[in-house]
């Protein structure tokens, strides 16, 4: 009797060891797991940026109205991650808000989503005709470094009485410096891309 009770505690005892072992080895196991899932992701590289130069040309045309200027940073899945540059009047001109269908659809959907008020946040007047530079780095919206990867660059442009341009190109940020070029059409020119070290 002594025994098989001495046996049942050491087997008791014996289990919980083992158990308490394989707990820890679980722990671990999904400790380093989530170690290696984010040492997957590689976040953006310090240091780089994303320089972006576009132009708004003129018309030929003697009445001409400044216009609507959306430039944004999409993630490969096409959901807006940062406004870089959001041009628009406000006041009467918030009607026209809507031309820049784009822009205007993601954020309305983002809105309903999460709230707030990204209009009020990151807009800026509107401009006249001429070349503009913006820099993104690796920020997004919610103030948060993003992965490398592939992206969306998006530059949108409207114009009361005028005509409507998007300009979506897909890129892929990596640790490598690159350069490329999107032909621009109408009243947008080419859009020029630099991804280099921060000058």
């Amino acid at each position: 009797m002594e025994t098989n009770k001495t046996s049942r505690f050491l087997s008791r005892r014996s289990f919980l060891a083992q158990g308490s072992k394989a707990l820890a080895a679980l722990s671990l196991g999904g400790l380093f797991g989530q170690r290696t899932m984010a040492q997957e992701v590689a976040i953006w590289p310090e240091g780089m940026e994303l320089a972006i130069d576009f132009e708004v040309i003129a018309p030929n045309t003697g009445r001409y109205k400044r216009p609507y200027v959306a430039v944004w940073i999409e993630d490969a899945s096409g959901l807006p991650i940062r406004t870089l540059a959001l041009w628009i009047q406000s006041g009467k001109g918030s009607r026209w808000w809507p031309d820049l269908r784009r822009w205007y659809k993601n954020e309305e959907s983002r809105k309903s989503q999460y709230g707030g008020d990204l209009i009020s946040l990151v807009s800026g007047p509107t401009r006249l005709p001429g070349k503009y530079n913006l820099v993104w780095d690796g920020i997004n919206d919610a103030s948060y470094v993003v992965a490398q990867g592939d992206y969306y660059l998006c530059v949108e442009l409207a114009r009361e009485h005028g005509p409507y341009n998007l300009i979506r190109e897909k890129i892929t940020l990596g640790t490598e410096p690159l350069q490329t070029s999107f032909a621009g059409n109408d009243e947008l020119g080419d859009v020029n891309l630099e991804y280099r070290v921060h000058s």
